[in-house]
């Protein structure tokens, strides 16, 4: 029975978010919400007063809920008593769990990914789990742990964890799980747990980064006593189905699936036909005969590393005459091609790594903009690597005389998610760079998600994250001498920004009854007009380089909670 369902107006930002179930089975954290699971929807009137702020919530003893937020000038975990905050001892990076009798707390903490820790509220010891701890989960009876932990090849291991004796015990090893986080349950009876995975046994290193492989994940019940793993939720057929949580005599899980794919619009506005299936983040080829593509599936468990750059031949009306050829693949994640101006070289994005790796975040890879000639095979062993400095840079742009590429990304080093432009200056006859600097800014731009510049003049557009789920456009001269804010707007995630041709207008993606669509602006700012009225996600759009269309990419999202309630045999006596 689904329990639960929503569609997310953002990119990829809730693909993995996931239920956690109370013990009775009435309620569920998901999404920084509490939701009412027998009433479908979430309940605002649960979340108790007295907090400032909160970004956090579990289930405490007897299944209440307790809040990571802050009261007055105190931040932490707080649990409610006598109607006001009363401050926990745990650590404010800590994700709990409390025992089924709440007198002890499990937690894992992001500074000590390799252990857990178990005890009373204040007293709690850690534990070695010989590996990133991905999910863990309480027996029954309070007295272990059961814990997956993701070795360095990729594969899981499930282990129950003795808190008196501190003795771990292996109960299955090679496990296909999602190598993020994977949060794992234990059967009522405590014989068996039930694991997300997205197969019997581990499989071959080069498969992960097949963008179309067949592997979803679907949730198996593990035999404690022999490690034997049956299914007991298929893989849907489309999507995941992950994160399996237990209460009130049920078992729960998570099901997350995308629809995504590029599409074309007249730049006045209008119906779209789609360019492409299982594609995002649209570029034009300067002749517009051809869009440049991410393709791949969305699946949790190859999370991005999946993803490849390809091009599709379109004809004048932007219709597609032909597949999605490959362009740029390799080991990791791969982004679409982006043409210079004179069509002889492609820029990109790329998490290039040499050999197969297991996840996103494996050691052994870059994050950096490359560069390639135009005709390369995909698979090009010349490829150049621009940069050498890059977290989490996104795609380039090229300047509108071919010498320079604009990209934003993180500082290495700095605030994660605070994003600042750079430039790279490129020899146009090797390719190779000449300079880095970062894009100067004026003090009101603070962190720009997205730039493009100008095809006529040397201004750039930037995308700004203001927080609280506002963004700004501005048009900045690349030299830092002015920036003028031309719009403000709702939108959740990264949207994406693409000047018209002639230079007069940009168009951008906003939220619009609750779904992000395109909209177009003067540079000089004014009323924006919307471009489309889709029932999906609209955004991240390209103006083709003769202004008469727009590519962009289309994302539906749907994200349910369901419900199986266990029979008699897993239940205790």
């Amino acid at each position: 029975m689904r329990v639960f369902a929503e569609s997310p107006n953002v990119w990829f930002e809730e693909y993995a978010t996931a239920a956690r179930v109370s013990p009775d089975g009435r309620w569920a954290i998901y999404s920084g919400r509490i939701i009412d699971l027998q009433r479908g929807r979430e309940a605002k009137d649960h979340v108790w007063t007295g907090l400032t702020e909160w970004h956090g919530a579990a289930f405490g003893p007897n299944g209440d809920l307790v809040l990571l937020g802050t009261s007055r000038d105190t931040s932490g975990w707080f649990a409610r008593k006598r109607g006001s905050p009363t401050l926990l001892s745990l650590p404010s990076d800590a994700i709990p769990q409390w025992s089924p009798d709440g007198a002890q707390v499990a937690f894992r903490r992001f500074g000590t990914a390799d252990s857990i820790f178990a005890g009373p509220l204040g007293m709690a010891r850690a534990y070695a789990t010989g590996g990133t701890v991905a999910g863990f989960a309480w027996f029954p009876d309070g007295s272990s742990l059961l814990v997956l932990a993701l070795e360095p090849g990729g594969t899981s291991t499930l282990s129950r964890i003795d808190l008196v004796s501190g003795q771990a015990t292996v109960v299955a090893r090679d496990l296909d799980a999602p190598p993020l986080f994977s949060p794992v349950a234990v059967a009522p009876d405590g014989r068996h747990a039930y694991v997300a995975l997205a197969g019997p046994g581990e499989p071959p290193a080069e498969v992960r980064h097949e963008p179309f492989a067949t592997r979803r994940l679907g949730i198996y019940a593990v035999d404690l006593a022999t490690g034997n793993r049956r299914s007991v939720i298929p893989a849907p057929r489309e999507g995941d189905a992950f994160a399996p949580s237990v209460g009130g005599g049920s078992l729960f899980w998570t099901h997350a699936a995308t629809q995504s794919s590029v599409v074309a619009v007249r730049a006045s506005g209008g119906p779209m036909r789609v360019v492409a299936h299982d594609a995002m983040l649209p570029s034009w080829r300067p002749d517009g005969r051809q869009i440049g593509v991410v393709y791949g599936d969305w699946r949790w468990v190859d999370w991005a590393i999946d993803w490849d750059g390809g091009a599709v031949d379109v004809d004048t009306s932007g219709e597609a005459v032909g597949p999605v050829r490959p362009m740029i693949t390799g080991y990791h994640e791969d982004f679409q091609p982006v043409w210079s101006p004179n069509g002889r070289w492609v820029a990109y994005h790329s998490h290039r790594a040499k050999t197969p790796v297991p996840s996103y975040f494996a050691p052994g890879h870059s994050d950096d903009i490359w560069l390639r000639h135009a005709g390369a095979p995909a698979r090009d062993s010349t490829e150049i690597r621009l940069t050498d400095f890059g977290w989490e840079a996104g795609p380039p742009d090229w300047s509108r005389d071919g010498t320079r590429l604009l990209f934003v990304s993180w500082e290495r080093g700095g605030q994660p998610g605070v994003s600042y432009p750079y430039v790279v200056t490129i020899d146009t006859a090797t390719g190779g760079a000449v300079a880095h600097a970062r894009l100067p800014l004026s003090k009101e731009v603070h962190n720009a998600v997205w730039a493009a510049w100008s095809p006529v003049t040397d201004d750039v557009a930037l995308e700004e994250d203001l927080g609280n789920g506002r963004h700004a456009l501005w048009v900045a001269a690349s030299n830092g001498a002015s920036a003028v804010k031309v719009t403000e707007y709702a939108l959740k995630t990264y949207g994406g920004v693409s000047w018209t041709p002639d230079g007069k207008a940009l168009v951008y993606a906003a939220l619009s009854d609750g779904r992000m669509q395109l909209f177009a602006i003067p540079v000089t700012g004014g009323m924006p007009r919307q471009l489309t009225h889709d029932s999906a996600n609209v955004f991240m759009p390209r103006v083709s380089p003769d202004g008469r269309l727009v590519a962009a990419t289309r994302i539906s999202h749907r994200k349910e909670v369901w419900r199986l309630g266990l029979p008699p045999g897993v239940l205790p006596h």
